[in-house]
């Protein structure tokens, strides 16, 4: 299957990019930069404590890779080809804090805060040719990739505890910000050859635009939870959460006007997009706990307010959801070193504004990228099984887990190849929602120790099930 050479993506609260890594996971050859530095301290009879760093990362990567792939349809099958040169070049300012006040014995309140900013350069070129299953060439292709871009992130974490004297009486209260804006700036150089079957040369198509690409996310969640104990070892809990989440990306192309300036403005393959979601929850959980067992059984009801705004075309899309998310769990101990639980959780996931955004984007003229803003959410019901035990004398432990969810409405992709006209190979993807996907897993181990040789012993075992359909 076609991936796009230029996927990637940014965690806003770390440790899921290049950055945060310490062996470096993708192509090419890194030279990788890094210093930082760390502070921390406790005030007040050890009742305040700060902890702050600053990291600068850099990564340089240029290599060079090929890939070759085959479409499989019921008229034809296709072999594509392609070689690629690369070079990256991303740099990073980082920083980080906590603060953390224990205000008296039953109140506290801490404060986490995270940001980074950073400066991005790429260079990639490509080239690629695509045959069928006789060998006749059907199109071919040289492109140029240039960019150069900047990017920051910040986000904000709030939380403020309160117990009463009243033993399982709880108060909590957090906020949530979040922000993250990537802009970019470059130009695309592609020239695309389609060919007859006869081997002459049917078509050209020559792209030479200026790509403007600039996004930002922002988010705010506050959630307020309430416990109180109903009965003995029986607690009951409720909760209100308020959510606003807006996306804003603007894609802009220029084509060069007769001067060789990028001033004409390309309306297929430009778009500003604005979506907009405001969700209400309410939740209740009830749990019982004693020396063995632990039960807990709830949930949350949630209204979802969606709002798409294509700003150059100054139209407007509003729909709605309300949905239902199960929470249960059941936990026995069968000693202080042994337990089993069982898990169940449902929740959802709003396709992203890159998804929905109703724009062609032609990064690879010969492989097309569709927004639908007709995307539903997915809705994922999780099952999770495990059992653990450890003996801390002997050094002896156990650990299994077997989990599996499935997904209704998955957020997929569509893809059609085109098998005749002028453009024949090309292909176009949009996202979808589809129904059947599940994944599954089970994962084990055993350690030990045998003390008279100082010899530890470790076996494990792991396996997995997916199932994707597009």
């Amino acid at each position: 299957r076609y991936c796009n050479a230029d996927e990637g993506y940014f965690s806003f609260n770390g440790g899921n990019d290049e950055f945060d890594n310490s062996n470096f996971n993708g192509e090419g050859i890194p030279k990788s930069y890094s210093a930082g530095i760390n502070y921390g301290n406790k005030y007040n009879n050890d009742r305040q404590t700060v902890n702050g760093s600053y990291r600068y990362n850099k990564i340089i990567n240029e290599g060079t890779g090929s890939t070759f792939s085959q479409s499989i349809l019921p008229t034809n099958v296709y072999n594509t080809t392609e070689k690629r040169s690369f070079y990256n070049n991303r740099e990073r300012h980082s920083a980080n804090g906590t603060y953390d006040w224990n205000i008296d014995s039953f109140t506290s309140a801490k404060i986490v805060m995270r940001g980074y900013t950073g400066l991005q350069h790429s260079n990639n070129n490509f080239s690629s040719q695509l045959m069928d299953s006789s060998g006749t060439l059907v199109n071919t292709n040289l492109r140029r990739n240039f960019s150069n871009g900047d990017n920051k992130s910040f986000n904000t974490n709030f939380i403020l505890r309160h117990r009463f004297k009243k033993v399982g009486r709880t108060i909590s209260l957090s906020l949530d910000e979040q922000y993250r804006d990537n802009n970019s700036e470059g130009t695309l150089f592609s020239i695309a050859n389609f060919y007859e079957k006869n081997g002459l040369l049917r078509r050209i198509d020559t792209t030479d635009q200026q790509k403007i690409n600039n996004s930002v996310v922002s988010g705010y969640n506050g959630r307020l939870a309430f416990t109180e104990p109903i009965a003995k070892n029986t607690f009951l809990e409720l909760s209100y959460a308020l959510r606003l989440t807006q996306s804003e990306a603007e894609k802009l192309s220029y084509s060069k006007n007769i001067t060789g300036k990028y001033e004409i403005f390309d309306t297929l393959f430009s778009n500003h997009y604005d979506f907009r979601v405001l969700t209400n929850t309410a939740g209740t959980m009830l749990r019982y706990n004693s020396k063995k067992y632990t039960v807990a059984a709830g949930g949350d009801i949630g209204r979802s307010n969606f709002e798409q705004t294509d700003l150059i075309k100054d139209t407007t899309k509003r729909y709605n959801f309300t949905n239902l998310f199960p929470r249960a769990n059941l936990q026995y101990k069968f000693n202080p070193n042994s337990r089993v639980s069982l898990n169940y959780n449902g929740n959802t996931r709003q396709p992203t504004i890159e998804q929905i955004q109703p724009v062609r984007d032609n990064t690879n003229v010969l492989n097309v990228v569709v927004g639908n803003p007709n995307l539903k959410q997915e809705f994922r019901h999780s099952f999770n099984l495990s059992y653990n035990f450890y003996k801390v004398l002997t050094q002896k432990g156990l650990y299994t887990n077997i989990n599996f969810s499935t997904v209704s409405n998955a957020i997929s992709t569509n893809e059609f190849t085109a098998t005749s006209g002028d453009t024949i190979g090309k292909r176009t993807f949009q996202f979808i929602n589809v129904n059947g996907n599940y994944n599954g897993g089970l994962y084990g181990g055993y350690n030990m120790l045998i003390k008279k040789y100082d010899f530890r012993i470790s076996l494990g075992l792991n396996m997995n099930i997916n199932h994707y359909n597009n």
